[in-house]
């Protein structure tokens, strides 16, 4: 687990994906990084860096938390409403994301940390 979300307290699904959001928000990739599911982060490729070359075209200027779909008690899904630009075009969709609760890489738990898949986030249905 990372220093910085050690020093924090244990967080939500919910707390960890409005945090995630925000970061990408605020182009902070390196802190939406923290809030990543630990397995991801196990592999080389997976990094801040890959949330920026990902995720950064469409620039999220708001959101809104529309539901959590708790699929069981270490897998959830999260909905938003967001506003995001591509280039200077201003956009509207939902974009739907998994967070998975481990207490390190590939074991799931309920006493773990929960983490974004930002693979999951990739896509953005548009309306």
């Amino acid at each position: 687990m990372d220093e910085t979300r050690a020093q924090e307290k244990k967080l939500s699904s919910r707390q960890t994906a409005d945090n995630f959001l925000l970061s990408l928000k605020q182009e902070d990739y390196l802190r939406a990084y923290e809030y990543t599911q630990s397995s991801w982060r196990t592999k080389q490729y997976h990094t801040p860096e890959w949330l920026l070359d990902n995720l950064s075209h469409k620039r999220i200027v708001r959101y809104t938390f529309l539901r959590e779909e708790v699929k069981t008690s270490v897998f959830v899904s999260v909905e938003y409403m967001i506003r995001f630009r591509v280039g200077t075009e201003l956009r509207k969709g939902i974009i739907k994301f998994n967070l998975i609760c481990e207490s390190k890489p590939y074991e799931t738990s309920k006493e773990g940390t929960w983490g974004v898949n930002p693979i999951s986030a990739l896509n953005i249905r548009e309306i």
